[in-house]
Parts: C-alpha cells; structure tokens; sequence
C-alpha cells in the first residue's frame, strides 16, 4: 500500500502541474471572445464604405475645377488680344537673344546667297568647291537661325503658343519652303560641274524668299514695334 500511495502522490502532483502550466499559458494569451468578431468586421467594412466614399468625392471636386480652369484658359485663348496684351507680348519677343542671334542668321543667308548669285552670273560653270562651300554656309546659317526659332517658341509658354498657332504654322510652312530651296542647292552644287544657269535659278529663288521675310517685318514694323494684323507671322516677331 505504501508504495501504492507513493505511485499515485507522484501522479497527482504531475497533474496539478499540468493544470497550472495550462492555467497559467491562458492568462497570459487570453481568448478573444468571439461574440465580438461580427460587430468589428462590420464596423472595417463600413470605414471603408466611408473612405471610398470621401476619396470619390475628392476627385470629383478636382474634376470639376480642372474643368473651370480649362474653360476659363479657353476663353482667355479665344477672344481677341488687346493693345496692351499685344505690345507686352511684342516687346518681350523682339527684346529676346534668340530674336537678335536670329536676325543675324539670317543676315548672314542673304550675304551669301548675293554673292553666290554674282559669281553664278558672271559665266557657264562656277567653281565646284566655291558653291558647295557658300551653300554650306548658307545651310548652317539656316540651321541656326531655325534653332533660334525653335528656342522662342518654347520660352513662349503654352497660352502663348496657343493664341499664336496659325502665325507659327504660318512661319514653318516657310521654313519648310526654304529648307527644301537649300537642299536642292546642294544638290545643285554636288554635281562634278555645277550648272551655273540651274544654280542661278535657284538661288534667285532663295534670295526672293530670304527678302520676303524682311519686306514684311518691315512693313509691319509701325513706331518701333511689330503690328500684329492680318498676314504678320510668328517669324516676323520672334526672329526678324
């Protein structure tokens, strides 16, 4: 019996540790209860519900004053530009290094092209390496004039540009008209002898288009500033 008595004294004590380690395992992570777990979800999902709410309104106010702004930038494109609007515009551009760097490009088009043309008048063949040479130059001069341009048109800021597109247009569909004179000169002069009478032609037609461009600045250039009526382009204003 009292070997009996040890085995289950033994046992007992064992168990009631068990129960105390379980015990004491429970406290210190507690059970959530479970009656709660329905309310929570419920509350997260209507947060959210919220949230999407709040985020939907937001952009919708962002919507509309994107929307104003872009009426009102309409309208302000849209009507006509007054006098003082002009003139502030015009000084700006004609004041600008890219507006005097310009001029003198295209200065420098128009000297080459007059002394080409004397060359090309006084006989039948011209010198191969004197045409490709002031063709040459009259291209790099192009080049930079136009590279000026390109530079005045974005320092004009997006509304600018906007209230001036046909101008600009107006002004490239010459450019374009030039480059395409320019490479037929090259081509003019590439040949093993030049042809004096077809180069002539040619550059004649170059000097026509160079001079056309300083005609009408001139003819719009009324007290020191640029006029803006009917037929003045962007390159009257920006570069001549």
């Amino acid at each position: 019996m009292t070997g009996m008595t040890r085995y289950l004294s033994k046992l007992y004590a064992l168990a009631l540790m068990l129960v105390i380690g379980v015990a004491a395992a429970m406290a210190q992570n507690p059970k959530r209860p479970t009656t709660n777990q329905p309310t929570q979800k419920k509350d997260t999902i209507q947060k959210q519900d919220q949230d999407r709410d709040r985020d939907f309104d937001r952009d919708k106010d962002m919507d509309r004053d994107r929307d104003k702004d872009r009426d009102q930038d309409r309208d302000r494109l849209n009507r006509p530009m007054t006098a003082q609007e002009r003139e502030v515009m015009e000084n700006k551009i004609l004041q600008s290094r890219d507006h005097f760097l310009a001029a003198g490009y295209r200065q420098n088009m128009l000297n080459f092209a007059l002394n080409l043309r004397l060359r090309l008048e006084q006989g039948e063949s011209i010198d191969r390496n004197l045409a490709r040479g002031a063709v040459k130059e009259i291209k790099r001069n192009f080049q930079e004039m136009e590279k000026r341009h390109k530079n005045q048109k974005k320092e004009m800021g997006y509304q600018m540009r906007e209230r001036m597109s046909y101008m600009i247009q107006e002004t490239e569909e010459r450019q374009e008209r030039m480059r395409n004179t320019i490479r037929t000169l090259e081509n003019d002069a590439a040949a093993s002898s030049p042809n004096s009478k077809q180069m002539l032609m040619h550059v004649l037609e170059l000097e026509e288009q160079i001079r056309a461009m300083e005609e009408s600045r001139q003819r719009k250039n009324v007290g020191g500033s640029v006029s803006m009526t009917a037929g003045t382009t962007y390159l009257d204003l920006a570069i001549f």
